[in-house]
């Protein structure tokens, strides 16, 4: 079931088509991958090449050391709203290297973009932009007055493989937190001012 923006969204997308031929129709619904494809690069515009995603926001709040042992998905006492079961059914509830006390800042999104273009590619600038999940943590613990009500993302690794979390206020009272592979290609609209924590180095060649 569609919710009733979605409804008045497709409603909107469908007054506004032009006059279709009905072979043409027919090559669409024939070709619905393309068909998204073009939907998607017209209704959900990216970021271009060498433009700025994001903008620092706060700089250099100090993350405490950690031990590696705590992870998102057993971390009941902070997320007190909801903890995203497929941290375990991706097999992100791993304990993790220990790190020492970690500078980090906090930017805000300031054009649509994708994971991919939020926090770089290629594997040396994403290990750079990792946090591990004990440091998520201690973030959320000790900065959550600086978390974003509905998104704030956090780029970390478990057993080789890149994962972003997303920490959200459940009803602004308690905290919860959904997991995503990095690999995924949904457009995050900068209207919303949506958060990204970072290494303070991360950005830095």
């Amino acid at each position: 079931m569609f919710d009733n923006q979605t409804k008045k969204f497709c409603s909107a997308v469908v007054d506004a088509l032009p006059d279709i031929p009905e072979n043409l129709m027919q090559a669409w619904i024939e070709s619905p991958v393309r068909l998204q494809e073009v939907l998607k690069t017209a209704i959900c515009p990216v970021a271009e090449a060498g433009q700025p995603t994001l903008r620092l926001l706060i700089p250099s709040l100090i993350i405490p050391a950690t031990d590696g042992r705590q992870t998102l998905a057993l971390a009941n006492a902070v997320f007190t709203g909801w903890i995203d079961p497929d941290l375990k059914n991706w097999d992100c509830d791993l304990p993790d290297e220990a790190r020492p006390e970690t500078a980090v800042n906090v930017h805000e999104l300031t054009v649509d973009a994708t994971f991919q273009q939020m926090f770089g590619e290629g594997k040396v600038r994403l290990d750079k932009s990792c946090l591990t999940q004990g440091q998520i943590i201690q973030f959320v613990t000790k900065y959550h007055k600086h978390l974003h009500p509905h998104a704030t993302f956090f780029l970390f690794k478990s057993h080789g493989e890149f994962f972003v979390a997303r920490v959200s206020w459940y009803d602004f009272r308690r905290l919860k937190v959904n997991v995503n592979h990095f690999s995924d290609d949904y457009v995050r609209l900068a209207d919303h001012h949506y958060r990204v924590v970072l290494p303070q180095l991360a950005l830095k060649p």
